[in-house]
């Protein structure tokens, strides 16, 4: 999927939609894309399945995301991998999705 349908795709869903499963594996995420999704999730009632895996995603770009998902707790399952996750500040990662802190919700990075 090229980076402006993404984009697109993105636009129409913040329009309202009651979505359970969303899945942009290899969509090509620009950053402003990746923003509006944040504002998607943060928004929707209704996600509790997300997949962003191989979208080479950078824990700068994810840090956001990750205070969203963190604060709301719908999601039931997330799938992360095949980003760039690994990096000197990756330790946001496991502390925001760690299981142990969600009674909830099983949480998924890689």
């Amino acid at each position: 999927m090229g980076s402006s349908i993404t984009h697109d795709l993105v636009v129409e869903l913040l329009n309202g939609t009651n979505l359970k499963k969303l899945s942009l594996v290899k969509a090509s995420m620009s950053s402003p894309s990746f923003s509006l999704l944040c504002d998607y999730v943060e928004g929707s009632r209704s996600l509790r399945v997300l997949d962003i895996s191989s979208n080479d995603l950078t824990v700068l770009q994810m840090r956001r995301f990750l205070e969203v998902v963190e604060a709301d707790r719908k999601l039931t399952d997330l799938n992360l991998s095949w980003n760039r996750l690994m990096d000197t500040e990756a330790t946001i990662v496991p502390s925001c999705l760690d299981p142990a802190n969600n009674n909830n919700a099983e949480r998924h990075a890689g």
